[in-house]
């Protein structure tokens, strides 16, 4: 199931991003491109996920779960691209501080994907 996968993938993103986040802090602000090519996978991930479920027909009682996981992805690849800005940032400065904005607009979709994600789950019409 195509919505199976993309909250697969959402959860699995979620647990990596911080892995790459701790790889981005101990070389910054020379971090490798290989993090941010991975981030623009995720992020071209996503988008072929999203219209993936943009294709299919939404059961009768799945909408406002449906919703909530649409608004998950949107946060997630938001966070995703938050963090190659700020990465982009740094080799243009040279500076730390240049990414600081980017990054904290990705703390706060983590946390607004957070909430999307638990408000999907929540509206699951399943036990």
């Amino acid at each position: 199931m195509a919505t199976d996968a993309m909250v697969a993938q959402l959860e699995g993103d979620d647990e990596r991003i911080p892995e790459l986040a701790a790889q981005i802090n101990n070389t910054a602000p020379k971090v490798p491109t290989w993090i941010r090519d991975e981030l623009e996978t995720m992020l071209d991930d996503l988008d072929v996920g999203n219209e993936e479920l943009a294709e299919l027909d939404v059961p009768a009682g799945f909408e406002d779960s449906d919703y909530w996981l649409g608004e998950a992805i949107t946060h997630m690849a938001n966070r995703v691209y938050a963090t190659i800005q700020g990465i982009e940032a740094m080799w243009d400065t040279g500076k730390v501080s240049s990414s600081t904005p980017f990054f904290n607009e990705g703390r706060t979709e983590r946390d607004e994907y957070r909430k999307a994600l638990q408000k999907y789950h929540d509206f699951l019409p399943i036990d």
